[in-house]
């Protein structure tokens, strides 16, 4: 008996820590200073994140970015229903000199698309892709699908 109270008592304090830890990520998501939003004009690119992460936030001349691309890929997943096709979404801006800058949707605030098609209305080449990679997939190649 004792052995089960002192093992819900430590889980109690494991769930107690967890829990304070979640809340004061909470915090500091809700009390940040920045914004998300982006800004193109005068030849910049500003973007700007409340919580900085790789590549954000970022100011960079428009001269410097070769061209925006976005890649949607399906997958075949598996869970307790059985298989089902799940896609996930990247975005990349790639540079003059050869770098390429990729983009997490959730850490980027708002939608890198949104911000790619703004870009291309300044004339740099956006182009989006599409890649078949669930279980029955004859060509796993990435497709083209258009360019903005």
């Amino acid at each position: 008996m004792t052995f089960f109270k002192a093992f819900f008592a430590l889980c109690a304090l494991m769930s107690g820590t967890f829990a304070i830890g979640e809340a004061r990520k909470t915090w500091r998501i809700l009390n940040t200073p920045g914004d998300w939003k982006a800004t193109i004009g005068a030849g910049r690119l500003i973007w700007d994140v409340a919580i900085p992460c790789k590549n954000l936030p970022m100011d960079i001349a428009l001269d410097h970015v070769a061209k925006a691309t976005s890649l949607k890929v399906s997958r075949t997943g598996t869970d307790s229903d059985g298989e089902y096709t799940e896609t996930s979404e990247y975005f990349e801006l790639h540079l003059t000199d050869d770098r390429v800058l990729n983009f997490d949707r959730e850490a980027a605030g708002i939608s890198p698309h949104r911000v790619f098609l703004a870009l291309a209305d300044h004339g740099i080449r956006y182009e989006r892709w599409s890649q078949d990679r669930t279980k029955d997939s004859v060509d796993k190649s990435r497709i083209f699908q258009r360019t903005y």
